[in-house]
């Protein structure tokens, strides 16, 4: 028996056309990446962040929530400068059915005396002269702001620097004026603006992001993340958050009306009144800090034999090379070659204070 077989004759170029099924805009986008990192990237499997802002919805305050400015710097990581005479926290924050998305805790109310009034935040370089921001590449801006009354216009400026407040070897991102973002009234809006990166210069060690404006007014949800278009606020756990904030700032602060603070020693001949603390902070910090210490020195005592010794000089002198291990010399009436530490007592208004701040 023969068996005859047969097969149907079909155009090569119909079927291929029935495979041309359409992708859409993301799809596209993810056709046209050029590598690993842009595709993780758009399919959001990232190992970062996708905010390059700290504390952009002002949970941490480190310092204090009521105008408890240390060095320009009141909320963490944010700076105020110009016009504004006071920073505090406030929970006037956005509704959660007013922008459909958010839900925040806090905000920073930035009091202004009617002048140019500024606040911003300088955003680490990853080495000086090396950027994570490529060049050429878009950066979409956004947070949530209203006024306490009336309305106001705000603008941004974003820019590489040496330094804060120094415009030497400055490097403005496009657009290189300070673009109007829009006008604030009394109640929340979201604020979107694009930029583009540009070269780094081989001195500079921040990005400096800057909002003007010259009404008292409520800021929250800052984001400064990759890419031409604006996403959902990123929510981060607050014990991360506080850990990239003590990077810049830590303070040993009495939260009840006893505190110690450190252990260590006195030196030398019994006269000499002199002993070393050694003090030991929860995070590294990005260089070697400035110290303080809040209230006054009679606050501070050395409790030693039975013996409240006062303290007349506190300064730091040595440190570790990761900047979480510190020594303080401490003068005051002491007993020589013996243990020591001080303390506060019946006062939550004193502390030390580490500021490693750009």
């Amino acid at each position: 028996m023969t068996v005859r077989i047969t097969k149907p004759e079909f155009n090569i170029r119909e079927k291929l056309s029935e495979l041309d099924i359409p992708v859409g805009n993301h799809g596209t986008q993810l056709m046209k990446s050029s590598d690993v990192a842009e595709t993780h990237n758009l399919l959001q499997l990232k190992n970062r962040r996708k905010n390059y802002f700290i504390n952009g919805d002002c949970r941490i305050w480190q310092r204090g929530t009521s105008n408890d400015i240390v060095n320009d710097y009141g909320c963490d990581r944010w700076w105020r400068a110009n016009g504004v005479s006071s920073v505090d926290r406030s929970t006037d924050v956005p509704a959660y059915n007013t922008t459909g998305a958010e839900a925040f805790t806090y905000s920073m109310k930035v009091s202004s005396n009617g002048t140019g009034s500024s606040i911003g935040q300088p955003i680490e370089l990853t080495d000086t002269g090396v950027s994570q921001f490529g060049n050429g590449k878009q950066y979409t801006l956004s947070f949530y702001a209203k006024t306490d009354s009336g309305t106001g216009d705000v603008s941004a400026v974003m820019y590489y620097r040496n330094s804060k407040f120094s415009g030497t070897n400055q490097v403005n991102w496009e657009p290189n004026h300070a673009p109007h973002l829009g006008t604030m009234n009394r109640g929340w809006q979201r604020f979107v603006y694009t930029f583009t990166a540009p070269a780094v210069n081989a001195n500079n060690t921040i990005l400096a992001f800057e909002l003007s404006f010259n009404v008292t007014a409520y800021f929250t949800g800052f984001q400064l993340e990759e890419g031409p278009q604006v996403t959902p606020f990123e929510f981060t756990n607050k014990a991360e958050e506080l850990e990239l904030c003590r990077r810049y700032f830590q303070q040993i602060k009495p939260a009840a009306n006893y505190m110690a603070f450190g252990v260590g020693f006195t030196y030398g001949n019994q006269g000499d009144n002199t002993s070393i603390l050694h003090v030991k902070l929860a995070t590294p910090m990005r260089a070697q800090p400035a110290f303080s210490y809040l209230g006054n020195l009679n606050q501070y005592y050395e409790p030693h034999a039975n013996i409240m010794s006062s303290i007349t000089s506190i300064t730091l002198v040595q440190w570790d090379a990761d900047y979480k291990q510190f020594d303080l010399q401490v003068l005051g009436t002491a007993t020589t070659q013996k243990m020591m530490w001080i303390a506060t007592l019946n006062n939550t208004a004193t502390g030390l204070l580490f500021d490693a701040e750009l």
